[in-house]
């Protein structure tokens, strides 16, 4: 907030600017050591969740859609991890921006995710989620302590394996 207040007003149509502004809203909302928002998410059968209801487990909520590449790739990964951490209570959240169902469904399968998946099928720009965590770009992910508290953001798989085994 400090150095956003020191920038000079004629910048203020800047688009470093607008991406400061972005930037503040994420970390005052999102920040590493804050709770996680309790968001409402939608899965794949239309049925509402409330994200309290994983609190006890270590979790990793992760942003992602079938279009992006960079997103799918890390999914091997993100299965090694899971299966080793699942037994102890580790979750996966996998939150999708995608606006076609049958594209994230087919996904999900093609990919053999067995972890619980989320969708408002709209598009990225009118996505609720993504406006509420301030989220521009994917893959992105939040991983959450047993209490809800953020761990880190936008983590490696390397990142995740490694926080995971100090919580487990």
């Amino acid at each position: 907030d400090t150095l956003i207040n020191l920038v000079d007003s004629s910048l203020n149509k800047s688009p470093h600017k607008a991406n400061a502004e972005v930037t503040r809203r994420r970390v005052n909302f999102t920040e590493t050591g804050k709770q996680f928002p309790n968001l409402i998410l939608t899965d794949t059968l239309g049925n509402s969740i409330y994200f309290q209801d994983f609190k006890g487990n270590a979790v990793l909520v992760d942003l992602w859609s079938s279009w992006c590449l960079p997103c799918r790739q890390q999914i091997p990964e993100l299965k090694k991890i899971y299966t080793k951490y699942k037994s102890k209570g580790f979750e996966i959240i996998g939150i999708s921006m995608d606006n076609d169902k049958a594209a994230w469904l087919g996904a999900i399968i093609k990919d053999k995710q067995n972890w619980k998946h989320y969708c408002e099928l709209k598009t990225f720009s009118q996505n609720k989620i993504s406006k509420q965590l301030s989220v521009y770009g994917i893959p992105s992910n939040f991983l959450l302590d047993k209490n809800g508290i953020i761990l880190g953001q936008d983590l490696s798989p390397d990142q995740i394996s490694y926080l995971l085994s100090k919580e487990y």
